[in-house]
């Protein structure tokens, strides 16, 4: 069996994601075909010269067991890229979310507080707070420039996930603002996404202590370093497919902290921005 060439196919999804093209989905499904071929394909875009990732997102760790659904044993990791970040209210390119994957999810995101390296040992859940320097919610459009159309495997689709999709992110509060009475009521605190005004996914909730737990395991797994001030995204909180030109999303979560309040993110589909 010849060996796979992850660095060749990260080379040609990055110039494809840079020239607005695609790569053929059938030479993506002869090389993703496991879980190992996904993390090693975004570990060679990571490693491409000239990227500058700022963090990590765990993918198809939704609610239901999304990584389960596609016959996958656990979820994968992508690092997260500074040119993917976009601010609250972002126009965003719709050709590769309406061209393939096209789905939006609403979940927490963790700014790390110091580094974390593959040989530290990991703390129980509950001293995960240590690494925690601000807490924010994100938006998470799932896209990728394998297609347009590309039948086949749908795991060939998440070789670029960290690469091609966009994250917009919103800081809500700094750790050290937290109670002991806050911290433990933060994995109850829940999100719903409106489609165009009208709500789409009721609200939902993920524990996110153990999540976030779960997403340092992982990326330690594939032998990454977190750096201090690492945005880490750790899983769907509310998610909905078929996104097109023109639609409008917002997510609403609960305040960590103002138990009354809500905070609104919200981007659009359309003709400006990039992806």
């Amino acid at each position: 069996m010849a060996q796979k060439d992850y660095k060749a196919a990260a080379e040609k999804l990055y110039a494809a994601r840079a020239n607005k093209g695609w790569v053929d989905g059938a030479e993506m499904d002869a090389l993703v075909e496991s879980l190992d071929d996904i993390n090693a394909v975004n570990k060679a875009l990571f490693e491409l010269p000239g990227r500058a990732p700022i963090g990590f997102k765990i993918g198809l760790n939704f609610p239901e067991g999304g990584f389960k659904k596609v016959g996958l044993s656990e979820p994968f990791v992508a690092p997260l890229y500074k040119e993917n970040l976009r601010e609250n209210g972002a126009a965003l390119d719709p050709q590769y979310i309406t061209g393939c994957i096209g789905v939006a999810e609403g979940e927490w995101g963790f700014v790390t507080g110091k580094d974390f390296a593959p040989q530290d040992a990991l703390p129980e859940v509950e001293g995960m707070w240590e690494y925690v320097e601000e807490v924010g919610c994100a938006i998470e459009i799932a896209s990728t420039c394998v297609g347009p159309k590309a039948p086949g495997s749908f795991l060939k689709k998440l070789a670029d996930h960290g690469a091609c999709h966009s994250v917009v992110y919103q800081a809500v509060a700094k750790a050290e603002t937290f109670s002991e009475e806050l911290v433990a009521q933060l994995p109850a605190r829940t999100a719903a996404l409106f489609l165009n005004g009208a709500e789409a996914v009721p609200a939902t909730a993920l524990p996110q202590l153990q999540e976030l737990h779960r997403a340092f395991r992982l990326v330690q797994k594939q032998g990454y370093t977190i750096p201090k001030g690492s945005l880490i995204i750790t899983g769907a909180a509310v998610k909905v497919p078929g996104l097109k030109a023109g639609d409008k999303l917002s997510i609403r979560f609960e305040h960590p902290i103002e138990q009354d309040e809500t905070v609104e993110v919200s981007c659009s589909v359309g003709d400006a921005g990039k992806l």
